[in-house]
């Protein structure tokens, strides 16, 4: 059915070593065309609260990896953005490790409504975190990046924009209640376009 008219979608975006770009986003209601321009893109990539999220997301994933920029995207109603703003970022993963470019950590969003358009997602690539042998990603690690969003969230509310879960096919969307993820290493599938590989053959 659409996005409905007064919603903003942040999205935050890098490159991973293999070419690849990786984004992951939220949407929010009480913005206008004049809050989703280059230099609030900026004011909120400067805050204090969204340079923790920016650590701890960084934590997760590994010194080949980016976390490269902000960009809000406001819609006045159908499918497509009126205003856009965007924020470099440019900032490398910080995890000690190399995993493999799917490896994701999955934030779920709650809202009120307990069905599958009252949940919404973020995928972090976790690609640099460490994971045990019990084959679990580090809590804390994971924990910080949870509290951090949590932070920007609430920062936000109290700013009049207050993050939601967007669905398309009811054309509504829901405030996030909460936010919860556990320490299961998903994976997130991207394009191969990047990625290229030679491939070795056996006869029989």
């Amino acid at each position: 059915m659409g996005i409905p008219a007064g919603l903003t979608r942040l999205t935050l975006s890098g490159a991973l070593s293999t070419g690849e770009i990786w984004a992951s986003s939220w949407w929010e209601t009480g913005r206008t065309p004049a809050d989703c321009d280059d230099v609030a893109a900026a004011a909120i990539v400067g805050a204090a609260s969204f340079t923790i999220l920016s650590a701890s997301a960084r934590a997760l994933m590994s010194t080949t990896d980016t976390l490269g920029a902000l960009d809000l995207y406001h819609y006045t109603g159908g499918s497509g953005a009126t205003t856009h703003g965007h924020a470099t970022i440019g900032s490398a993963g910080t995890g000690a490790n190399n995993h493999p470019k799917q490896i994701a950590a999955v934030m779920t969003l709650r809202t009120a409504l307990a069905t599958r358009s009252g949940r919404g997602r973020m995928y972090f690539p976790a690609t640099g975190v460490t994971v045990a042998g019990t084959g679990l990603m580090n809590a804390a690690a994971v924990d910080s990046l949870v509290d951090a969003l949590r932070s920007v969230f609430t920062v936000h509310v109290a700013g009049g924009f207050p993050p939601v879960v967007l669905s398309q096919t009811t054309s509504s969307s829901q405030p996030i209640k909460t936010i919860d993820a556990d320490y299961v290493p998903d994976t997130q599938r991207r394009r191969r376009n990047r990625l290229t590989s030679t491939r070795h053959s056996a006869t029989v």
